[in-house]
């Protein structure tokens, strides 16, 4: 909403936001990946039992290690992360990916297939697979070739689409599980 309000109303946008002259809402995508990674990083810990769950806390903690990093050495936060991006990427699919192997050895008789939490992490996984090429070559395939760039950025939507109707199924069926809690483990 924020990025979305800087963009249309540019002239209240403070001078120092101002970036080439023009006012500059890319601070806040970047803001958002890093909210977006620790919310789902909290979830996604907090959702099982895991057989080593420091590690999975370690992974958080280097990402925001290499945030401080990239803003201070490799990027501006006044541009569009791209390594920032690659780097969510690369610590959401650590975390989905420990949650699927945890829950393949659990011996329960859940349908992991209609269970709220790995509708997730299937969404999340899903996302970050296909757009982690996509935001890694962003600048890259922008300044080579518009029309490849314009594919990928169809890509990245329709990856956006199917991680939005996944969450969409997770409403579903915590709903669903509400209403009739006898249904949370088949």
């Amino acid at each position: 909403l924020a990025a979305t309000f800087m963009l249309e109303y540019y002239y209240l946008v403070p001078k120092w936001l101002y970036v080439d002259g023009m006012a500059n809402n890319n601070i806040l995508y970047n803001i958002h990946s890093i909210i977006r990674v620790l919310f789902l990083s909290w979830f996604i810990i907090s959702v099982r039992q895991y057989q080593f769950p420091a590690i999975l806390k370690i992974v958080v903690g280097a990402y925001l290690v290499f945030i401080i990093v990239d803003f201070l050495f490799l990027e501006s936060p006044f541009y569009l992360g791209t390594t920032l991006f690659a780097g969510e990427s690369i610590t959401l699919l650590i975390l989905c990916f420990s949650y699927f192997f945890s829950s393949i050895r659990d011996e329960s008789e859940t349908n992991w297939l209609k269970h709220p939490s790995f509708l997730t992490c299937a969404g999340v996984a899903l996302y970050e697979v296909l757009t982690f090429f996509v935001f890694l070559f962003f600048y890259p395939l922008s300044d080579a070739d518009h029309s490849f760039f314009t594919v990928t950025m169809r890509i990245y939507s329709i990856a956006f689409l199917l991680f939005c109707i996944l969450l969409a199924l997770t409403f579903y069926q915590v709903k669903r599980q509400s209403k009739n809690p006898g249904l949370a483990n088949h």
